[in-house]
């Protein structure tokens, strides 16, 4: 499908179940799939977990999957989030480094449920087990109560 004007529809930064989105690899690509989209960047935060699962259901549904990776880090003392793209992100010794930067989320993760709870009584594991267990705690469309208190833990952090 294209946008009417001849160029093919393009989603350059998308999430799986791999980090903070709500669907599975294949589950991903086949939404993108039903609405037109021709190529897609799967760009979980601090993970290509999800990018080879992508690439199979991209091959069966004619979706082009390219690798991407949103990497959280801290510049000047703010948390920022850089999208990087590439088949490099998948080579071996990369690993480690996403590693690292995966960690280091954990931590942050970690810290801002410590200052949910002073706030609001709810803390990271609560969350967490809100989110089914999962260590990146995800938000949904269901959960306004639980993101506005995140929403503001995370300003008084």
């Amino acid at each position: 499908m294209t946008t009417g004007r001849g160029t093919p529809l393009v989603d350059l930064h998308a999430h799986t179940s791999a980090s903070d989105g709500g669907d599975d690899p294949r589950a991903l690509v086949e939404a993108a799939a039903a609405a037109g989209v021709e190529v897609l960047a799967v760009t979980d935060h601090d993970t290509v977990a999800a990018v080879a699962e992508a690439r199979v259901a991209g091959r069966r549904l004619g979706v082009e999957v390219l690798a991407g990776c949103e990497l959280t880090a801290l510049v000047g003392g703010r948390v920022v989030h850089v999208l990087l793209y590439g088949d490099g992100l998948l080579a071996p010794d990369l690993g480690e480094a996403v590693e690292v930067a995966r960690r280091g989320r954990h931590q942050r993760n970690l810290a801002i449920g410590a200052r949910l709870l002073e706030l609001t009584g709810v803390g990271y594991e609560e969350a967490a087990a809100i989110a089914g267990g999962s260590e990146v705690v995800k938000m949904n469309p269901g959960a306004n109560e639980r993101t506005q208190s995140t929403i503001a833990a995370e300003a008084a952090i």
